[in-house]
C-alpha cells in the first residue's frame, strides 16, 4: 500500500512531455529575441525603484521606516505626482493601488491608510474606489494567500500592489503573532529583554515590557511588539486593563501560579481559553501536594488531566 502511495504521489509531480512542450516557448529567453521594456511608474530622487509587471522590496530592521516610506510611494501613487522625493505615473487603466497589511491591528492599518492620504494632501473622511486596503492579520496563512490571489485575478486595474509582510506570508511564520511573558519583576524587566537583544536569530522581535506604574504601563500596552512582557505582580491588572489578543503564553517559573485562590491564577485561568499555546517554565515542578500540581496544571490544560479540584479532591 505505501509503495502504490508513493508511486502515485511521484506521478503527480512528474511533468509529461506535451505539458512540458507547452510550457517551453513561454520560459526558454533567447538572445536573437527582442523584449518590450516593461513600464517605468515608480522613482526616487529621479531613479527608477518600480517597473509595471515586476517585483520590487523594501526591507530594513525591525522600526527602521519602512511603511513610512512605502506610505510616501503610495500617496505619490494615488495623486501620480510627487510626494517626498517619491514620483509615481501609472498608465490611465492601472490607477488602482490595492494595499494588503499581513501583521498590524486594523487600528494601526487604519494610521497608516489616513496618513497616505495625508501625504496625498487628500481627504481622510472620504473612501476611494482607487485605493483598496485590506487587513489579514486574523486570517491563517493560506487563506492570506487565497484572498489575495482572488482579488488580483478579479481586479485587473490595479497598477499597484503593496503586500506588508510579504516575507511572513511566504514562509508561513504566523503560527504565532503576539507572545505574552509573565515573569518575576527583576527577569521580566531585565533579563528577558537583553536576552531578546542578545540573540542574532531574535533580533527582528520586538517586545514591550509592562512594568512600572499605570500610566507606564498602560504606554507599554500601546506599543506595537511581538513579545510583552509583565511581572506576575500585575498579570491581573493587564487581564483587566488590556483588549491585546495572545495567541502564546510564557509562565516563566509555573510554580508561582500554584495556589489556585491567587489574584495572579484567577487572571491566567480567565486569559486562558482565548490562547492557543502555552508554555510553563519551572525548575520546581513538584509542589507541596497534590493541590499545589492541580493548579499549575489547570493552567497548562484547562483541567483535562487533573479534572477540577473537587473531582481531585474526591480521588485524592
Amino acid at each position: 500500500m505505501e509503495n502504490k502511495k508513493s508511486t502515485e504521489a511521484k506521478g503527480d509531480t512528474i511533468m509529461k512531455k506535451e505539458d512540458f512542450a507547452a510550457l517551453w516557448k513561454s520560459i526558454r529567453l533567447k538572445v536573437t529575441d527582442t523584449y518590450d521594456v516593461p513600464p517605468e511608474i515608480l522613482w526616487v530622487n529621479g531613479s527608477t525603484i518600480g517597473t509595471l509587471g515586476n517585483f520590487s522590496a523594501s526591507t530594513g530592521k525591525a522600526k527602521s521606516k519602512k511603511t513610512f516610506n512605502i506610505s510616501a510611494i503610495v500617496a505619490a501613487a494615488l495623486t501620480n505626482d510627487e510626494v517626498l522625493h517619491y514620483s509615481a505615473c501609472l498608465p490611465p487603466d492601472k490607477r488602482k493601488i490595492l494595499y494588503v497589511d499581513t501583521e498590524q491591528s486594523r487600528y494601526h492599518c487604519h494610521k497608516v491608510m489616513e496618513r497616505i492620504l495625508r501625504l496625498a494632501g487628500l481627504p481622510t473622511d472620504q473612501d476611494r474606489d482607487d485605493f483598496v486596503f485590506i487587513v489579514l492579520r486574523e486570517q491563517t496563512p493560506d487563506m492570506r494567500k487565497r484572498i489575495i490571489e482572488y482579488m488580483l485575478e478579479n481586479m485587473p486595474d490595479v497598477g499597484l500592489l503593496i503586500i506588508d509582510g510579504i516575507r511572513d506570508l511566504m514562509y508561513d511564520t504566523f503560527e504565532v503573532r503576539r507572545v505574552l511573558v509573565v515573569a518575576p519583576l527583576r527577569v521580566a524587566r531585565d533579563t528577558w529583554p537583553e536576552e531578546i537583544r542578545k540573540w542574532d536569530h531574535l533580533k527582528d522581535l520586538t517586545c514591550s515590557v509592562v512594568v512600572g506604574n499605570v500610566a507606564e504601563r498602560r504606554r507599554a500596552l500601546q506599543q506595537e511588539a511581538d513579545i510583552y512582557i509583565v511581572n506576575r505582580e500585575n498579570l491581573a491588572w493587564l487581564y483587566q486593563n488590556s483588549c491585546l489578543d495572545f495567541d502564546m503564553v510564557v509562565l516563566d517559573e509555573l510554580s508561582s501560579f500554584k495556589n489556585h485562590q491567587s489574584k495572579r491564577f484567577r487572571a491566567m485561568k480567565a486569559l486562558r481559553p482565548r490562547v492557543k499555546r502555552i508554555v510553563g517554565l519551572t525548575g520546581t515542578p513538584s509542589g507541596n501536594g497534590l493541590m499545589d500540581l492541580w493548579a499549575e496544571f489547570r493552567i497548562l490544560d484547562m483541567g483535562k488531566r487533573l479534572l477540577s479540584v473537587c473531582g481531585l479532591i474526591m480521588v485524592w
